[in-house]
Order: C-alpha cells, then sequence, then structure tokens
C-alpha cells in the first residue's frame, strides 16, 4: 500500500513537460523513425513556404493601402540665401507631414517602418524598410553628400540630408508622392505668386 501512495506522489510532483510547435513536430518525426536529415529537409520546405506567405500577404495589403492612399500636401514654404547671393524659395511636405499622414494608413493594414542611417566619409545613406506583421520586409536606400545650401552648419547640413532623405525614401517605399496645395475652389494656387521675394531675408 505504502509502495503505491510513493509512486502516486512522484507522479504529481514530477508532471512531464509537454514540447509544443515545431520542437513537438520534431520529436514527433524522430519518434517515428525520420532521419535527422528529412527533418531538416521538412524545415527547409516549411521555411520556404512561410516566407512565400508572408511576401504574398505583403503584397495584397500593400494593394490595399494604395486602393486608399493618404493626402500628402506641400505647405512648408523653404527659402534662403545662396552663397553666390541668389534666392532659392519652394514648397514642400515636411518629414513631420509625410510620416504624420503614412504612418497610421501603414500600420492599419499591418506595416510599420524604420530608418537605418549611416555615414561613410562625406557620403550619407538612408534606409527605410517597411515591415509587414507576417515579417516580410523590403527596403528603399537613397545617398547624399551634407546639404550645404544656405548657411547651413555642418551638422545642420548632414541632417538636413537625412530628414530629406528620410522624407522621399518613405515615399519612394510606399509609392506615393507629395500633391501641390489647392486654392479654396479647388482650382490649384498660382506658384508665382506664391514664390518667396527674392528682396526679402528669409529665416
Amino acid at each position: 500500500m505504502n509502495a503505491i501512495v510513493q509512486a502516486e506522489r512522484h507522479a504529481v510532483a514530477a508532471p512531464q513537460t509537454l514540447a509544443i510547435g515545431p520542437m513537438a513536430n520534431a520529436i514527433a518525426a524522430l519518434q517515428a523513425g525520420m532521419t535527422i536529415e528529412h527533418l531538416q529537409g521538412i524545415m527547409a520546405l516549411q521555411e520556404k513556404w512561410e516566407a512565400l506567405e508572408a511576401r504574398k500577404a505583403y503584397v495584397a495589403d500593400m494593394a490595399a493601402f494604395k486602393l486608399n492612399p493618404p493626402e500628402i500636401r506641400k505647405t512648408k514654404l523653404v527659402g534662403y540665401i545662396n552663397k553666390d547671393g541668389s534666392t532659392t524659395g519652394y514648397y514642400h511636405a515636411t518629414l513631420g507631414e509625410v510620416a504624420g499622414a503614412v504612418v497610421d494608413a501603414l500600420a492599419a493594414h499591418g506595416f510599420s517602418h524604420s530608418w537605418e542611417t549611416r555615414q561613410d566619409g562625406g557620403l550619407i545613406t538612408v534606409n527605410c524598410k517597411i515591415t509587414h506583421r507576417m515579417g516580410h520586409s523590403e527596403s528603399t536606400s537613397m545617398q547624399a553628400q551634407a546639404d550645404q545650401s544656405g548657411k547651413k552648419n555642418p551638422i545642420q547640413a548632414v541632417a538636413s540630408s537625412i530628414t530629406y532623405m528620410q522624407r522621399y525614401t518613405l515615399l519612394a517605399a510606399t509609392g506615393l508622392a507629395t500633391t501641390d496645395m489647392q486654392d479654396d475652389d479647388g482650382h490649384g494656387y498660382d506658384q508665382q505668386a506664391n514664390q518667396p521675394n527674392p528682396d526679402q531675408p528669409f529665416a
């Protein structure tokens, strides 16, 4: 009788840990007599199938994203005096406007984005990666030197190029474009009338 009680106590004190997921499948396959080589081949096929399914999901959700793309307007007026005394002025969409419009729309379809920046000598590289919830990702890169226009110091020149490339790699990776501002009647604005005055200093 005591032997039975002790056996029951041992069974309660040391429950078996059950493997789940890929490990459970691997254990079952090995117990059924499958070799390690065969198991590795099956796992490789499974990884390829999962990667293909992830890519198909990426393409399908990106197509859905583009059916109703966010509108990104050029609302920021940029003007500066060049080193030769000439002036430059134009409208563009800021990085905040681009990211603010795009990020939420991407997230609604299961996407996230990230930037990677590196500098090699005088060349700056920005890489924008769009990642889908199933794991597939695609990247777009741009390279440029520091933006020496206007009266920027060295740090501002590098930051200006990085910001520019972050903005345009995100647009390129998502296949979007900015649109010009429109006036109240919806027929567009007069670009010439909105150009900066070359006789006035720029901020």
